[in-house]
């Protein structure tokens, strides 16, 4: 026995100006939730001992663009060009096959296949449905535009002195917005905010510290939010050396390359001045941090330099200390030699007759460090009799070798080549 079911069985005729189907036109396209030809081999069975053949389209297009702008609307016979015309809103149908929207948009690619056709929800469906009433003002008007303003930032100033305000601002155009400090409350305070914009009081107790701004962005009709960050310095800057004194060779003119000492950042600071407080003690005027100081003794001695940091708000001092020796010459109480050398070093009692400390012995604690001229440690050791160190292995350059015998101490200029 024979049954014939016919499950689905719709056919309709195309206009006779239609020369293909309408799956064959530009439009949207609705995906089927299933293909047959994927299915596993068990249900391929099931369909062969039924008997059953199946053949399913991946996907169809059942709205044409012609009928979805209701081209010509209903008034004009349309013929096989019209439905293949791809209309966007630089380019919408005129004449006799205009359009009763005043404006639309497309989804638009140049692969020549329609994409998914526009799904709607209670979100675009109640705007839409808003947009299309006869209600006058009652459109949801409304701009998504600081979305696509690239990197979102609050903008204003980054320092800000203590009793002083100060507006900040994120881009406007969202539903909501909040503002929080959550570093340094104890240093400024929101005194007032709008929406996109805040105000900022530095506290008046000539404290001085970061402060970090927070502001929120939410728009649920954008469907975006962002958090974004700013650190605002408050009050006059810090003013920070680094954490040992540089030690130097008088009558040594650095080169280019010997960056003996470099100032870290200060925190708020601006500018950054340095000057020395003696005449035989040379130094650059203003600096940056990071970069080296150049640092030039006329004669041996221990000098100090005064580190001045300036912001809006005023300055703040701090004190270098500065040890400048003999490194070079006669009057040492050891003699280094070759110099300079690309092999090895000798250090030993200085026999000059002008020493007057020929008679030297040997402390058991004589040491050698042998520095960079960044004061990086490469080297050190005990010195007995006639030491020598091995250079060969040490890039070329300038270093400083430091000699401590008992309460003595004296540096070496020493040059590797």
């Amino acid at each position: 026995m024979t049954y014939n079911i016919n499950i689905t069985n719709r056919e309709y005729n195309n206009p006779n100006e239609v020369q293909l189907p309408f799956d064959s036109y530009p439009g949207g396209v609705y995906p089927v939730s299933f293909d047959l030809s994927e299915v596993n081999n068990q249900t391929n069975n099931w369909l062969v001992n039924l008997n059953l053949t199946g053949r399913s389209a991946n996907n169809f297009n059942f709205i044409p663009t012609t009928t979805a702008l209701d081209v010509g609307g209903g008034n004009t016979l349309l013929n096989n060009n019209d439905y293949l015309v791809k209309y966007n809103a630089a380019n919408p149908p005129t004449g006799n096959s205009s359009i009763p929207f005043a404006n639309f948009t497309t989804s638009f690619n140049n692969n020549g296949t329609n994409e998914v056709h526009i799904s709607f929800n209670p979100k675009n469906g109640n705007w839409l449905a808003t947009e299309l009433d006869s209600a006058v003002g009652n459109e949801d008007v409304f701009d998504c535009s600081f979305v696509c303003e690239g990197e979102v930032i609050i903008s204003g100033s980054d320092f800000l002195c203590n009793g002083n305000t100060t507006s900040y601002n994120i881009p406007a155009g969202a539903e909501n917005y909040t503002w929080q400090i959550t570093e340094g409350s104890n240093l400024a305070t929101i005194s007032s905010s709008n929406n996109f914009t805040v105000n900022i009081t530095a506290n008046n107790n000539n404290l001085s510290g970061s402060v970090i701004l927070r502001g929120t962005i939410n728009s649920s009709r954008c469907d975006y939010t962002e958090t974004i960050e700013k650190e605002i310095w408050i009050g006059k800057p810090r003013a920070w050396t680094v954490g040992f004194e540089p030690v130097i060779c008088s009558g040594v003119l650095p080169s280019a390359d010997d960056d003996i000492y470099s100032l870290p950042v200060s925190p708020g600071a601006e500018t950054y001045h340095l000057a020395s407080n003696s005449p035989y003690l040379t130094v650059a005027g203003y600096v940056n941090p990071g970069e080296g100081v150049f640092l030039y003794a006329s004669q041996p001695g221990n000098y100090t330099i005064t580190l001045t940091t300036s912001n809006d708000c005023g300055s703040k001092q701090s004190t270098i200390f500065v040890t400048a020796n003999r490194c070079d010459g006669p009057g040492g109480l050891f003699s280094v030699y070759p110099n300079p050398s690309t092999e090895v070093l000798n250090i030993e009692k200085s026999y000059s007759t002008t020493n007057k400390l020929n008679t030297l012995i040997y402390d058991q604690n004589t040491t050698y460090n042998l520095f960079d001229f960044k004061l990086n440690l490469i080297s050190k050791g005990y010195i007995k009799g006639l030491t020598t160190i091995d250079i060969s292995l040490y890039k070329k350059g300038r270093y400083l070798l430091q000699i401590i015998s008992g309460k003595n101490s004296e540096t070496h200029h020493i040059i590797i080549e």
